[in-house]
């Protein structure tokens, strides 16, 4: 069935107005691609001005469609089709890549309304679209969720992994379009042409489990038939392959490669505009809305006097934490965990045997687990991520930054299996940098519980907190410091021991064996102060100086690397406000190896009477 004119007529010049917008943009602003958006911009046309169910009057609708532009260097083609479709002001694309701009070079969510996603990194779109999908569903909600895709960015692992796991949750409400215009910026190359990134892309999605649809992607006619027909891939996910031409529409930007993204002289404009036809012209307004950043920080509580409890029942933090997710998961509906397929090492697994409907397996693919949780997020559900502290941190470090720091969306990271404690498994399974990697993230809290008590505690704390946060456990029992008494709160310190010789300030479990050495410098006479920073971001500064004031010197010990850790925080700190001698007592640089956690601890210089003799070395 043909489109009536009524439609055909104003999306080719819906199409015809993208283009215009995207390279007078690139001219006015000597920034921006040009090669992506003009090969989308007749399939952006239909989405927008067709498809996709959205209000520019209420663009945080929560039943409206999703859209994600994985493929982000085509930003400029994605802004200009939401100024003509009303989500902005036309003249405001003058300011793109401008500061204070609310138009990125790369879209960001939290500066323009009408934006779904954060993109940029490639490789990661479509796995927040996935997780979009997959809330949807576990919502019961109606909307639909598209993916616009580069065929240069089908080369990241990212892309497949979520091809593979979007066809075992049935997600029949994904379609993905790919930008099949055979170009990347600079490729493969044979007799003096460019390879295409990806060969015969249909077959590869095919054999993932998509049901696949080839069009034209500069045939209106076509493009909606294709769009039609993905609505009836019933129990599977839907991929359009949209054969286009890079730089479609201007002469002599077709099908060359080196349009990938540099400006237009005037002429080149002139020529560019008359090739196009139409006479949409960008005039800039100097008094458009600006973006003004909104501080996310709140003034930490304060320290907290708390007394040791004696006696108190070790517990394993892998443990408390599979049964604290079962509690917060009967208390909010909100409430998901994703596993690495790890479940029965970090005690996801707990809930999936308490309620099977809350526990996502994403298999071993954690920068796909992390994109999905970050769009899960994004459609009003609250994700845990369980995995190793080594494989989160490390591997899916990327898609923490991009979809979950720079979105501030509230995903709860948990690295498992931290430090040195990782059941003989050494160097590789270890993680001794994360506290360093996380706490350098503009945006994250970073966590890290003493006992199984503070988890719990910690635990209610992170679901109740707006934004991302991270929180590192170990595996194995550890002594217990807390009760039911203990009322944990983010960014608070604990006093665990007044002082007046030196200062032994630590976080998560080395804070027992703080304790530990405490006493045994009190058997030599020596009075050591004990600040317990269960927060190392934001730390709190205020409990930290008042530690250094109290003795003079501060001893800093961690069981992570000396370089970047709370040491590192605490030194920042003291160096600004109350300059004190600071030592760091951790790993000096090293990784480690396999053996059990009680050698490695001796080996490594982490254990109680290590810590005293390096207080009484420094005395």
């Amino acid at each position: 069935m043909s489109l009536p004119s009524s439609v055909h007529k104003p999306l080719l010049a819906s199409a015809r107005d993208i283009r215009r917008l995207v390279v007078q943009t690139v001219h006015q602003t000597k920034a921006g691609h040009l090669g992506g958006p003009l090969s989308a911009a007749d399939l952006l046309a239909v989405l927008y001005f067709h498809e996709l169910r959205v209000d520019p009057e209420r663009p945080d609708w929560p039943d409206r469609d999703r859209f994600v532009l994985s493929k982000g260097h085509s930003a400029l083609g994605l802004y200009a089709t939401l100024a003509l479709r009303g989500f902005f002001p036309v003249p405001e694309m003058a300011t793109f890549d401008r500061i204070d701009s609310r138009l990125q070079g790369h879209p960001d969510l939290t500066r323009l309304p009408g934006l779904d996603m954060s993109t940029g990194s490639l490789g990661q779109g479509l796995s927040a679209a996935v997780g979009m999908a997959l809330g949807a569903k576990l919502q019961g909600k109606p909307f639909r969720v598209f993916a616009l895709l580069g065929d240069g960015e089908c080369q990241e692992g990212q892309i497949w992994e979520a091809a593979q796991v979007a066809p075992r949750y049935g997600l029949d409400n994904l379609i993905a379009v790919l930008d099949y215009n055979k170009l990347q910026q600079w490729g493969w190359k044979q007799g003096g042409k460019q390879l295409p990134p990806i060969e015969e892309p249909a077959a590869k999605w095919r054999a993932f489990g998509w049901h696949v649809i080839e069009t034209d992607g500069h045939d209106m006619q076509a493009i909606t038939e294709a769009l039609d027909a993905a609505r009836y891939s019933a129990g599977k996910p839907a991929l359009i392959v949209a054969h286009t031409v890079k730089g479609k529409g201007v002469s002599f930007m077709e099908n060359d490669p080196d349009w990938h993204a540099k400006p237009l002289n005037d002429e080149q404009l002139a020529q560019a505009l008359d090739d196009l036809g139409g006479d949409l012209l960008l005039v800039p307004d100097p008094a458009l809305p600006r973006h003004q950043p909104v501080s996310t920080r709140n003034s930490p509580p304060p320290a907290l006097r708390w007394e040791p409890v004696r006696g108190g029942t070790p517990l394993a933090q892998r443990e408390v934490f599979g049964k604290t997710l079962i509690a917060l998961a009967e208390a909010d509906s909100r409430v998901y965990v994703l596993d690495g397929d790890l479940g029965n090492s970090t005690r996801s697994d707990l809930l999936e045997k308490a309620q099977p409907e809350r526990a996502l397996q994403m298999g071993i693919a954690e920068q796909n687990m992390l994109s999905v949780a970050a769009g899960m997020a994004a459609v009003g559900l609250t994700p845990w991520i369980s995995t190793f502290t080594a494989f989160l941190v490390k591997r899916a470090l990327d898609q923490i930054r991009v979809q979950v720091a720079q979105t501030h969306l509230p995903v709860r990271l948990v690295g498992s299996y931290s430090g040195l404690w990782t059941n003989r498994t050494g160097k590789s399974h270890q993680s001794v940098e994360d506290l360093a990697v996380m706490r350098a993230m503009p945006g994250m809290t970073v966590l890290a519980p003493a006992d199984g008590v503070e988890e719990a505690a910690m635990m209610r704390a992170m679901q109740a907190f707006p934004g991302p946060a991270y929180m590192r456990i170990n595996r194995d029992a550890v002594p217990a410091i807390f009760d039911e008494r203990y009322d944990f709160a983010i960014g608070q310190a604990v006093i665990l021991r007044e002082g007046a010789d030196i200062a032994l300030l630590s976080t998560g479990v080395q804070t027992s064996r703080a304790l530990e050495a405490a006493a045994l410098l009190a058997a030599d006479g020596i009075d050591a102060y004990v600040l317990h920073l269960p927060t190392v971001k934001p730390l709190a500064a205020d409990a930290v100086v008042a530690a250094a004031r109290a003795t003079g010197l501060v001893l800093v010990t961690e069981e992570h690397t000396v370089l970047g850790g709370l040491g590192g925080a605490v030194a920042e700190v003291l160096s600004e406000r109350f300059p004190v001698p600071v030592r760091r007592h951790g790993l000096e640089d090293v990784y480690a190896e396999s053996g059990s956690d009680e050698d490695l601890i001796d080996k490594y210089g982490l254990a109680p009477r290590h810590i005293a003799a390096a207080a009484r070395a420094w005395l």
